[in-house]
């Protein structure tokens, strides 16, 4: 019978220690979104420098939301995990097209201080394009930190598109010529 009492006493400590943690952490709500977007990802030109054509993309994303809120009931920090199950680049004269992924997610952690937004933190691969020929052409990898008014801090890893790299770049645009 000894025991028993010791181990109900020790569950309801464990229970009390934990419903108190969770009252000082704020409520986490979950949401989750999804979009399509259709537009201009680059423009190819020859060496001369004349417009050959446009490289289009769509894609399909999804994300979900995990807001934590402070005890005053301000959003503290969003957990934001992104999925890309669908991206297509395309010469618009000719429509032949590379398709991205498969599979990628990245996730960004929006932090706030009372409220407002403080900093943004992206990690992990966004989108992949295998180039024949090339190899895989990243739009963003690795780790990079914004401010709340989303100018970059820092930005590690491989960013072929974000960065401008000409011969990714250039890569695209012969694998869609």
């Amino acid at each position: 019978m000894r025991p028993r009492i010791i181990l109900g006493v020790a569950v309801a400590v464990i229970l009390a220690g934990t419903i108190g943690f969770a009252q000082k952490q704020g409520r986490v709500v979950e949401s989750t979104y999804s979009e399509s977007w259709t537009g201009l990802f680059t423009s190819c030109y020859d060496d001369k420098g004349i417009l050959l054509f446009d490289v289009m993309e769509h894609y399909e994303m999804t994300w979900r939301d995990m807001t934590r809120y402070d005890q005053n009931g301000k959003i503290a920090q969003v957990v934001r995990t992104v999925r890309f199950p669908e991206d297509v680049l395309w010469n618009s004269e000719t429509e032949k097209s590379l398709t991205g992924g498969p599979g990628l997610r990245n996730e960004v952690r929006f932090i706030y201080n009372n409220g407002v937004l403080v900093s943004i933190t992206s990690s992990g691969p966004v989108i992949r394009f295998n180039v024949p020929g090339y190899g895989p052409v990243f739009i963003e990898t690795g780790h990079a930190v914004y401010d709340g008014n989303h100018l970059p801090v820092s930005n590690s890893g491989h960013n072929d598109y974000r960065d401008w790299d000409p011969a990714a770049l250039e890569a695209v645009c012969n694998a869609v010529k």
